[in-house]
């Protein structure tokens, strides 16, 4: 059985699928809806909300105009999860 990671443990990325799947859910959206209007296949979807892949811009800027948030917002929520080992910021 797989463990939940710590916020220390888990990559940006990861931390970044979260918050992606975090506003995906909270617009009631299906996560293949999703990834139709942003314009890349639903296995690439999954891919970005589990943390396995690093976005483009341009994808960023299409989850958010999709999710009706802007970009720096996605990327603020996910800062606010994910921290720095050894940083106290």
């Amino acid at each position: 059985m797989a463990t939940k990671k710590s916020a220390k443990e888990q990559s940006l990325a990861e931390v970044f699928g979260m918050t992606v799947r975090a506003h995906r859910e909270k617009t009631g959206l299906k996560q293949d809806t999703l990834a139709f209007h942003v314009d890349v296949s639903p296995g690439y979807m999954s891919q970005i909300e589990r943390g396995k892949t690093n976005i483009t811009l341009p994808i960023l800027w299409n989850l958010a105009r999709t999710l009706k948030v802007k970009p720096s917002e996605l990327i603020k929520d996910a800062e606010k999860s994910f921290k720095l080992e050894g940083s106290d910021q």
